[in-house]
């Protein structure tokens, strides 16, 4: 790999994807996610954020100008619950445009000789060391948003990773859209959380991964977030509803993997 390309391994990682069956219409056009797990050097956390704020977001925007992308955003790793320290960032680009995601019509050289007109050779050069030096890549998935509410905030998300057991993928999907989706939009409007994404991985895809969807809860105030009453969500989202029929319900259809919590860096996103 030479030096520049390690830059775009975010977007050349993958040249296949394989779509699980979901329950997408002809009429949808279905929104992709890849994403990047980064693990930097020890000390080197705000080198990299330096190196991303002087070339890598530079090079995603021009990919949003061109139409390849939809949004870009780099988030910090904050509490596992799994204790792991494998990953400390993660880059999410989003598209609906496939082709667009996985394959760039330019590569990061060509970029950046555009955004930077006056370098010479050896400083282009140089470009890929520096982000070696301070970080690589640890792993990438695909991911398909399913479906959401719009956040009004993203600087933090929790992301839950959910597992279904084999053929109760669809009675978990049915759960979060019909039972959780309405339960969220309770907490958005008394300020728990910001917003709500559901999304199932798409690729790799494999049974000793740990988990098959993720949900995303979009927050900015710490207190609320901690403090949340789902109770109180659920009896106004659903006020002849069974909480308890509905947890063993949910007990049944999906184990929760593991949880995290996202900080956001920076974000782009088309006009």
């Amino acid at each position: 790999m030479s030096i520049i390309k390690a830059l775009g391994r975010v977007a050349f990682a993958f040249t296949f994807i394989f779509i699980v069956q979901l329950n997408i219409t002809a009429q949808q056009k279905p929104t992709y996610v890849l994403v990047t797990m980064i693990k930097t050097e020890p000390g080197k956390s705000g080198d990299y954020e330096k190196l991303i704020n002087s070339y890598g977001a530079r090079m995603f925007n021009e990919r949003i100008k061109s139409g390849e992308l939809a949004t870009w955003a780099l988030y910090s790793v904050g509490m596992r619950s799994d204790l792991s320290d494998d990953y400390d960032y993660v880059s999410v680009a989003t598209s609906t445009n496939i082709k667009g995601l996985m394959e760039p019509s330019k590569g990061p050289m060509e970029i950046f000789k555009q955004l930077m007109p006056g370098a010479t050779q050896d400083m282009l050069d140089a470009i890929g060391p520096q982000y070696n030096a301070v970080r690589k890549v640890v792993g990438q998935m695909v991911l398909i948003n399913l479906d959401g509410l719009q956040p009004t905030d993203r600087k933090f998300y929790e992301i839950n990773y959910m597992q279904t057991p084999p053929g109760k993928e669809d009675a978990y999907v049915k759960l979060e859209k019909e039972i959780y989706k309405p339960l969220h939009k309770e907490r958005m409007a008394s300020g728990e959380i910001t917003g709500w994404g559901l999304y199932a991985v798409v690729y790799p895809y494999s049974d000793s991964r740990g988990f098959n969807y993720v949900t995303a809860n979009a927050f900015n105030n710490w207190e609320k977030m901690l403090t949340s009453d789902y109770s109180a969500a659920f009896k106004k989202a659903h006020p002849k509803g069974d909480m308890a029929k509905v947890s063993a319900e949910t007990g049944a259809a999906r184990k929760m993997s593991k949880t995290e919590t996202w900080r956001l860096i920076t974000r782009m996103e088309g006009k």
